[in-house]
């Protein structure tokens, strides 16, 4: 067996102090990372809550359009074309046309949104489970 120097032993014991405080260096900045990463996911948890409450307002209005159209639909039963107010029905009616195609794009916006979430919340979930 080989006897060590006592510079050897000093050399040593200043390349490990020196792992040692790069050691120490890397986890005082993974801490500051956790505390971006802690900020990052409130950011995200509050998009959620947001998306939450987007599809809570998207629910409501498609509801109130449908009794909308409920309703006009028995009235479009009552009037006759020849009635006075069959030119009201019809503006109505008009009006229901672009309400419609305003939900189908607010709806169509909300589903992309909501799928992009899913993606990227699963694509994190599996990094996150492969990297431990």
């Amino acid at each position: 067996m080989q006897t060590l120097s006592k510079s050897s032993m000093h050399s040593d014991h200043r390349a490990w102090n020196s792992d040692i405080e790069m050691w120490s260096q890397d986890v005082r900045m993974w801490y500051q990372e956790l505390e971006a990463l802690r900020n990052a996911m409130e950011y995200i948890q509050n998009a959620f809550e947001n998306h939450e409450l987007g599809i809570d307002a998207h629910i409501r209005s498609i509801n109130q359009h449908q009794d909308l159209l409920n309703k006009h639909e028995l009235d479009l039963s009552l009037i006759k074309e020849s009635d006075g107010f069959y030119e009201e029905l019809e503006a109505v009616h008009k009006r229901e046309a672009v309400k419609q195609n305003a939900q189908r794009a607010a709806h169509e916006r909300l589903k992309r949104y909501h799928h992009q979430i899913l993606v990227l919340v699963k694509g994190l979930k599996e990094a996150l489970q492969t990297a431990v």
